[in-house]
């Protein structure tokens, strides 16, 4: 290295300056290096740590990577308790907290001679969560009991939806109970057909019952 401090118990280097502070260039390498052993730190490693009212790390260029031998993780949190982390393991998201943005959520599915295509999810003003399957009636009635696993991510002591879809001829169907555990199906009219049909179950997110159209601050 061209400089290098090995203070005991202060800084290594400290810069003030009107414009940049500290300012590294290399030619062939990394211009400015930092390593740290700060094992106190959400991620144990503190290794660079931004100050002032806004914090910010940008590029000159068109592209700005950050990489990790392991797992990259952004605490967007002021207290440093992982409350609200994003974190990237492996290629995949994950984010304690919520996550806001004012253009679309998109998948990229690979469609064959088209190309890539952006598929785009369906908005709610409520936080809902569903599923689907299908059951038959027997002598025109079922009940169907509701996934346990799904049971435990939504509150059903809530009013929760059951839609319908017929898929032989009937006179038609209708929801004659639905409980925490299961939903009964009957066909309309005291009809006694055994027909498949489709469902589709909605139900509030266990925790977020109360969410609706949640003012968002302006992030600028």
């Amino acid at each position: 290295p061209g400089f290098i401090v090995m203070p005991s118990g202060n800084h290594g280097v400290y810069g003030i300056g009107d414009t940049t502070g500290v300012y590294g260039y290399s030619g062939s390498g990394f211009g400015v290096e930092a390593e740290g052993n700060d094992s106190s730190s959400f991620d144990r490693y503190g290794d660079l740590v931004l100050g002032g009212e806004r914090g910010e790390i940008f590029t000159f260029g068109s592209l700005l990577d950050l990489y990790s031998d392991g797992n990259v993780y952004i605490d967007l949190d002021d207290d440093n308790n992982g409350d609200h982390c994003f974190t990237v393991i492996d290629g995949d998201d994950n984010i304690v907290g919520q996550w806001c943005e004012d253009g679309t959520k998109s998948a990229v599915v690979q469609t064959g001679e088209y190309g890539q295509r952006a598929v785009y999810s369906i908005e709610s003003p409520e936080v809902w969560l569903e599923d689907f399957g299908t059951a038959t009636l027997t002598d025109g009635a079922v009940k169907v009991s509701i996934d346990p696993l799904f049971a435990k991510t939504i509150n059903l002591e809530e009013e929760y939806h059951v839609f319908l879809t017929p898929l032989g001829d009937c006179r038609g169907l209708y929801v004659a109970a639905k409980t925490a555990t299961y939903f009964e199906v009957r066909e309309l009219g005291g009809g006694a057909s055994d027909i498949a049909f489709d469902y589709r179950i909605v139900a509030k997110r266990l925790g977020l019952e109360d969410l609706r159209l949640e003012p968002v601050p302006d992030a600028k």
